[in-house]
């Protein structure tokens, strides 16, 4: 059985995810607390971009193991995909539910922030987007595009100083775009 986890963990390392994938299914099959056999789908499934599965076996991980090594990263990390794949496809609100899931993991992210307030925007929340996006710009004061959705949040809601300020820092980071 141990043979037969690392095969099919060498498998999904060498581009081969699926052979791997089923391998590593018949030896869940066999020993479903295999906590390392379950990490490994669920990092082949994130590579296919099957998120949700991904997810699922993660959070099976979590469940058995709190601490097993790299289950919060790759769960943190998988939400915030999901959270793209759906924020893509206008599915708004699912990707709101994706970016806070992963926002348990990896709250000093600043591009994450900023995909939530993304989301935020297109819901027309602007003051969870002006959160999210300051958030974004508090972990990394040059975050561009968050400085300008702030802008953009501040003119549609008629403060027009505080607009000017952040379309000033935006030219400032962006010398090359004037």
């Amino acid at each position: 059985l141990e043979a037969r986890a690392g095969l099919g963990t060498l498998l999904c390392r060498a581009d081969q995810e699926l052979v791997g994938l089923s391998i590593l299914q018949e030896v869940l099959e066999e020993d479903p607390e295999r906590i390392n056999a379950r990490f490994n789908m669920a990092v082949a499934y994130h590579k296919l971009e099957e998120f949700e599965k991904a997810i699922e076996h993660l959070e099976i991980v979590r469940a058995q193991d709190a601490n097993y090594k790299g289950v919060k990263p790759a769960l943190g990390r998988s939400y915030y995909s999901r959270g793209l794949t759906l924020l893509r496809a206008e599915r708004l609100r699912g990707a709101v539910d994706a970016f806070r899931s992963s926002l348990e993991f990896l709250k000093y992210n600043a591009k994450l922030h900023y995909a939530l307030g993304l989301a935020h925007m297109d819901l027309e929340e602007l003051a969870e987007a002006e959160a999210a996006f300051k958030q974004a710009v508090y972990l990394e004061s040059d975050h561009v595009p968050s400085l300008h959705n702030l802008a953009t949040i501040c003119d549609r809601t008629g403060r027009d100083e505080e607009a000017l300020e952040y379309y000033r820092r935006v030219q400032r980071l962006t010398p090359h775009l004037e």
